[in-house]
């Protein structure tokens, strides 16, 4: 049985052997949900089925979950669009008669040529975006160790679902480096002045981006880890038909299935537990899941029949149906 995401494991007072598998489990499930774009076990529903808006402009999505008969809900209210895109959003969590309040998302568009510009966030959060570094390996207390741990997957899966880079964040986008007018040559995720994330752009002459150099840093942007090259095969009419990662030089650790492992003991479990949200972290930030390769088959390339993410042997497959007045 697939194990999907526990949003309270693990649990403070499990033993080591249940720790390590609630969080490889809740890790593998959020990987997935990065993966496939979407998360798994979560319905989104569009405001405008409810009048809120219109189904181009809503003025609220929703993704909604029911655990133990109690819905959970990370609602978007988008408070003002222009004609490119949503200008300010506001995320909550709601989940019986609570409410969390995740941020406020304010985006810039320039107007001549339609491009984003980058987005911000504020608000008097209470919901953050995992911390690099933790948990630390010098941890005494078991307790302490799996509070961190719940903390960071429960916030990564926020940002799986709703796509967003955490309050705090900046995403700000260079154009001076580049000739064209409508890609950016870097793009950059920032907290504070900590540059978190950067991609590096390559395009083709039609504009077509071809790759993405990813790297990570938590040290003000001084230093980079590279994450992986993540490049992109396009048909004649320029739909996107595969991408595929190959590494980078670096000491930067991927997201690793087989671990933690139970019978390691506690420096090993806590270092490899914390790369590994490193790994998902990072992936929730960019959208996309370094060494999970995409591809398409049947139907066409617009409106292919599969889409499949693919690590090895560990396959994601999505099977698209379409309609006749829409997509």
């Amino acid at each position: 049985m697939y194990n999907r995401f526990k949003d309270h494991f693990p649990i403070a007072d499990q033993n080591g052997a249940d720790l390590v598998l609630d969080t490889a489990r809740s890790l593998a499930a959020l990987r997935d949900a990065i993966a496939s774009g979407n998360f798994e076990g979560w319905n989104y529903t569009n405001g405008a089925l409810n009048g809120l808006g219109t189904y181009s402009q809503p003025s609220r999505m929703s993704y909604t979950k029911t655990i133990d008969a109690v819905i959970h809900e990370i609602r978007a209210s988008v408070t003002s669009w222009n004609n490119f895109g949503a200008l300010v959003i506001n995320w909550t969590y709601v989940s019986n008669g609570i409410t969390l309040v995740i941020g406020t998302e304010t985006t810039s568009w320039v107007t001549s040529t339609g491009r984003g510009s980058g987005s911000s966030w504020s608000g008097s959060a209470t919901v953050e975006l995992f911390v690099y570094n933790r948990p630390s390996n010098d941890l005494i207390q078991v307790l302490e160790t799996v509070d961190f741990i719940r903390e960071n997957l429960m916030s990564v899966r926020d940002a799986a679902i709703s796509g967003i880079s955490g309050v705090g964040y900046s995403y700000s986008m260079n154009y001076g480096l580049s000739s064209s007018e409508i890609i950016p040559e870097i793009v950059f995720w920032i907290k504070g002045t900590t540059q978190i994330m950067k991609g590096v752009f390559t395009t083709a002459s039609n504009e077509s981006v071809t790759s993405i150099a990813w790297s990570t840093s938590d040290d003000g942007g001084s230093n980079y880890l590279n994450v992986g090259l993540e490049s992109f095969v396009y048909d004649s009419d320029f739909n996107c038909t595969s991408s595929t990662w190959s590494a980078l030089s670096g000491s930067y650790v991927q997201f690793q299935n087989n671990k933690p492992i139970i019978t390691d003991q506690n420096p090993a479990i806590i270092n490899t537990t914390r790369e590994n949200v490193n790994a998902v972290h990072d992936g929730s930030v960019i959208r996309a899941m370094p060494f999970w390769n995409y591809s398409i088959s049947g139907g066409t390339n617009s409106n292919p029949v599969y889409v499949f993410h693919k690590n090895g042997n560990d396959w994601i497959r999505t099977t698209q149906t379409y309609g006749t007045s829409g997509p």
